[in-house]
């Protein structure tokens, strides 16, 4: 409902207050027993991903249990990113996972205020100075507006190179027209 709400506020703010709003909540309800059973399956495997994050991996590399949720998105991303900062490519501590210094942060690569994203694909763990001077651009305004020749292709060849980084997750890093 919480998501509901941000997109319903993102839709008044672009177009003024709706006439009426329909929001479908039981999207499983038009699909077939396989397809509800597929779902069901993805969900159980995406459950025990997470349980081994965790239960084993983040105790091993940060030496404790995860301390919320936001501790354990953080450690994802620090993960599919290979330990570094996506914008800078400079290497992210284990420490800085957890350090309530802020010296990192979780940025939503293409805008929540212009693209209303807040999944796990729209996401990056960043060091906070470079969250700041991307504000609210893409990585590709950001890179081409405030950055020196070359710095875009050698950020794109490092998401591209990336094998932990795909689908949506690459797409929203090296998107380039902000009207896909």
């Amino acid at each position: 409902l919480l998501e509901a709400e941000k997109q319903v506020r993102a839709i008044v703010q672009v177009y003024g207050t709706p006439d009426k709003i329909h929001i479908e909540l039981a999207r499983d309800v038009g699909k077939s027993a396989e397809e509800r059973a597929e779902i069901e399956r993805g969900i159980e495997k995406r459950n025990k991903e997470k349980d081994k994050l965790r239960n084993f991996e983040f105790p091993e590399v940060v030496g404790r249990q995860p301390e919320g949720r936001e501790e354990l998105l953080r450690f994802e991303l620090w993960k599919e990113q290979a330990g570094r900062c996506p914008y800078s490519d400079e290497i992210i501590h284990p420490s800085q996972i957890s350090a309530s210094d802020n010296s990192v942060q979780v940025d939503h690569i293409l805008p929540w205020s212009r693209f209303g994203d807040d999944s796990f694909h729209n996401r990056a763990l960043c060091l906070a100075s470079e969250n700041q001077h991307k504000r609210g651009r893409t990585p590709f305004e950001w890179f081409t507006e405030d950055k020196s020749d070359g710095e875009w292709e050698r950020f794109r060849t490092r998401i591209e190179t990336n094998k932990l980084l795909r689908g949506l997750k690459k797409r929203n890093l090296l998107l380039q027209n902000a009207e896909e």
